[in-house]
């Protein structure tokens, strides 16, 4: 019994402990606004929001920027867990995304991954 407790436990700590993933993509574009080249551009990206493992999957416009950067557009994903962005990686429509679209579309990128938790406050 004591053993079944504490599996019970560990489970419940490790689903806890695993909290979702937030990828924040910002990019600049590099194709003219309003184009056709845009709107396939942008076609395509959200056509990466059903790929297997994303949760939610947002097209960001920029309303105002309070330090003005290269960045003029940005996509979040929600993601599980870090398998889950692995295998989104590894997906063909993925992979063909950023053969025929990004590289030759954006100049520059900044990608980060985040996960909700409470601020710390040690000293």
């Amino acid at each position: 019994m004591k053993k079944l407790i504490l599996v019970l436990g560990l489970l419940c700590a490790a689903s806890l402990s695993a909290a979702p993933i937030t990828r924040l993509i910002l990019f600049k574009l590099d194709l003219p606004k309003g184009s056709a080249e845009e709107k396939v551009f942008i076609d395509r990206a959200m056509a990466l929001s059903k790929i297997p493992g994303v949760e939610a999957f947002a097209w960001l416009n920029i309303v105002e920027a309070k330090k003005p950067g290269p960045y003029n557009y940005g996509i979040r994903i929600l993601f599980k867990d870090e398998s889950d962005i692995k295998a989104y990686v590894k997906h063909p429509t993925h992979g063909a995304f950023i053969r025929d679209q990004w590289k030759s579309s954006v100049k520059e990128m900044q990608i980060t991954d985040y996960t909700e938790s409470k601020p710390d406050m040690a000293p």
